[in-house]
C-alpha cells in the first residue's frame, strides 16, 4: 500500500470510541489519528470509499463540549491482526476552525508519547 499520508499519525493512549450520528450504532475504537484522518478498528469491514457521520463523545466536558460530530470516507481497510477485527483509514473531510481547535488538542492529550 503507498503511503500517501502527509501528517504523521499520533497512537494514543486511550482508544476513543466512535459512533455513527445518524444511528446511535457504535461503529469502533479510535485508535490513531491526526487532523487529516484516522485509524478506526471496528468488528466488521468497512468498504473503501464508504462516506459516514461520526459522533465522538467524551467522557467529560473537553474544551466546552461534550462530542465532537464530523464527516469522513473510508480510504483503506485491512484485517487486523486480531482476527475478530478491522482495521479502517478514514480521511476527515472538514472540521470548522473550532472543532479542529478541539481535535488537536485531543491529540495532544492522548497520544502515546
Amino acid at each position: 500500500m503507498d503511503e500517501r499520508r502527509k501528517l504523521t499519525r499520533n497512537h494514543l493512549i486511550h482508544y476513543l470510541r466512535v459512533f455513527n450520528r445518524d444511528t446511535g450504532e457504535l461503529l469502533g475504537n479510535m485508535v490513531d489519528i491526526s487532523p487529516e484522518g484516522f485509524l478506526l478498528l471496528s468488528d466488521h469491514p468497512i468498504p473503501i470509499n464508504t462516506a459516514l457521520k461520526f459522533r465522538m463523545e467524551f467522557p467529560e466536558e473537553f474544551m466546552g463540549k461534550k462530542r465532537l460530530d464530523f464527516e469522513a470516507h473510508s480510504v483503506w481497510f485491512k484485517a487486523d491482526v486480531n482476527p475478530d477485527l478491522f482495521a479502517t483509514g478514514f480521511k476527515i473531510e472538514s472540521l470548522d476552525q473550532t472543532d479542529r481547535k478541539i481535535l488537536e488538542s485531543l491529540i495532544s492529550e492522548y497520544q502515546d508519547s
